[in-house]
């Protein structure tokens, strides 16, 4: 009415109370417009996330299922194959042709291989439903390192690898925690190294700490070999189960690809990282850190292992860098020989390491 008026500049009351009256139903139609779209809106989020969770749950549901059936599963087929390698070992002890004895041997490798193939299955279905707990038993540093580097002796001496231990002065005597499976992440570690690395190589274990701090101790392990290293763009998915760098990999070296996926799942439950560095035909350095508890009043391997007074310790050895580090931390003199003249004519050495370099 108002709007169609000849003389728009001029609105009289009635005039003024209908456009009141429609600002006030447009702004009314408006409020009601947003207010239905939020609605509808904050139904439709509503109904979403309760889909979603309903998806999780389902996700939950099935993972818990699948590792309770690997679990399950695992700890049927090791009943059996306990009862294999056993009977294998027995067979072992008795009086055998050699023909007999090389299938006997055959035999049981092939049940130690499954075996761990079965362990790492168990593992990681217990990692994934959440049931394997870190223990806290109070263990010696040094040899949980000195048995994982034991269990691969023989092995690289076949292969003529030079395995080395660089274990850190500074490492706690003692720590508190689990133990076992610090072991089984060097042992897994080691084991890759020893596996892809070939005859007449190097292969480093470097263990270090760091100060201890609010009664946790850090500890820096390190692996490195000279083996068959890894391509770049395969790096990445090293870790995930199942992974190894190719098909042709599993094929020459075995191996379930399981290992460091456990690896890294274990080392994060003890609060730490695990990482590579590796170059194709170079080699590779693979590295964790991991978290543990200190023990009061405990010294470092350098302050519990110092020598009584400043003995003289002659070296002729082909790689004496990691031995002459620890004896040094440890209060000697070390005397570096070139030759075996050297080791003949030198005077006042309390100690001497030669190898058949020499």
């Amino acid at each position: 009415q108002f709007i169609n008026k000849k003389d728009s500049t001029h609105f009289d009351t009635e005039d003024e109370q209908a456009a009141s009256s429609f600002s006030s139903f447009v702004g009314m139609s408006i409020n009601n417009h947003l207010l239905f779209e939020e609605q509808k809106e904050g139904k439709l989020v509503r109904e979403q996330n309760k889909m979603l969770m309903k998806l999780k749950e389902e996700a939950q549901q099935a993972a818990e299922a699948k590792s309770n059936f690997l679990m399950a599963m695992s700890h049927e087929i090791r009943t059996p194959m306990s009862g294999v390698i056993g009977m294998a070992e027995i067979l072992m002890s008795t009086n055998l042709t050699e023909e007999q004895l090389e299938v006997t041997r055959t035999i049981q490798n092939c049940a130690d291989a499954l075996m761990c193939i079965i362990n790492d299955i168990l593992d990681i279905g217990k990692i994934d439903a959440g049931k394997l707990i870190l223990e806290r038993i109070p263990f010696r540093t040094a040899v949980v390192f000195e048995d994982a580097i034991n269990v691969f002796r023989f092995e690289a001496h076949d292969k003529g690898l030079a395995l080395t231990l660089d274990i850190s002065p500074h490492l706690p005597l003692a720590v508190e925690g689990d133990a076992y499976r610090l072991r089984q992440v060097v042992v897994n570690l080691l084991g890759n190294a020893v596996k892809f690395t070939p005859q007449g190589e190097n292969i480093t274990l470097q263990v270090d700490a760091e100060p201890v701090q609010d009664g946790i101790v850090v500890f820096k392990v390190k692996v490195a070999d000279t083996g068959i290293g890894i391509a770049k763009n395969k790096i990445s998915a090293l870790f995930n189960p199942f992974e190894q760098e190719d098909t042709g990999t599993t094929r020459q070296y075995g191996g379930s690809g399981l290992g460091l996926s456990i690896c890294k799942k274990l080392v994060t439950l003890m609060e730490g990282t695990v990482g590579v560095i590796s170059k194709k035909g170079k080699g590779s350095e693979f590295w964790f850190t991991c978290r543990f508890f200190s023990v009061e009043n405990q010294s470092t391997i350098a302050e519990n292992h110092r020598f009584k007074g400043t003995p003289r310790i002659g070296m002729a050895l082909a790689d004496n860098s990691v031995l002459q580090k620890l004896c040094s931390s440890f209060g000697a003199e070390v005397v570096v020989l070139d030759d075996f003249k050297a080791v003949t004519e030198i005077q006042a050495i309390d100690i001497f390491f030669i190898d058949d370099k020499f």
